[in-house]
């Protein structure tokens, strides 16, 4: 039996708005805003949380000197066309 079920993947963002609408605009679903500090993002799949980190300073990748700490694996039908869709909403290249 295990000992916990996951709820919630939180990402830190010096934004949490902006961050949560960046990725609703990806995966759709609904964006709440129940406290200044804490956006989450829900529908289907796992529930995004994003929790507001002032002072955080964003990993480099690829670099051997930093790790890329963290990252959302998602599939999409036409890479070429995500692509650019997703840099249109701000995403940046690797």
């Amino acid at each position: 039996m295990p000992i916990a079920t996951l709820d919630v993947v939180v990402l830190d963002t010096p934004a949490p708005l902006a961050l949560a609408t960046f990725y609703q605009a990806i995966l759709g679903g609904t964006v709440e805003q129940p406290a200044d500090y804490w956006v989450e993002l829900r529908g289907p799949g796992v529930k995004l949380a994003f929790q507001e980190a002032r002072d955080m300073v964003p990993p480099t990748w690829p670099s051997p000197d930093n790790s890329q700490q963290f990252h959302l694996d998602l599939n999409v039908p036409d890479l070429e066309a995500a692509e650019s869709q997703v840099l249109a909403l701000g995403a940046r290249p690797l």
